[in-house]
């Protein structure tokens, strides 16, 4: 319970800050949205839902390791990406998908 509390705070907190950027970035921010709704669907095919997360997240952000940390993160802890934040249904997969963004792209 309190770990989707922690993913929906989470994921709120990533929303706010888009939502809260310069104009010039929320542009960033809507392409990052196109790109990943387009990503997903086709990768929901074959792969866990949390493994398209981290896919899509470093397929669709053109920033730097960070900033693509950042966004892998934040779709990790939604099951709403880009849409008004929902927390994720299953806690184990946050932890695995939050761990694989830390794997490729983090600490």
């Amino acid at each position: 319970m309190e770990t989707k509390k922690r993913a929906a705070t989470i994921a709120a907190l990533g929303m706010l800050l888009i939502m809260s950027v310069p104009s010039q970035q929320r542009v960033a921010a809507m392409s990052f949205c196109d790109c990943y709704q387009q990503c997903y669907p086709g990768c929901r095919q074959s792969v866990p839902w949390w493994l398209c997360n981290v896919d899509c997240a470093g397929n669709c952000d053109a920033g730097d390791r960070e900033d693509v940390l950042a966004a892998c993160i934040m779709v990790c802890s939604t099951d709403s990406v880009c849409d008004p934040a929902v927390a994720p249904t299953y806690a184990q997969g946050v932890a695995d998908c939050i761990a694989e963004c830390k794997k490729r792209w983090g600490q």
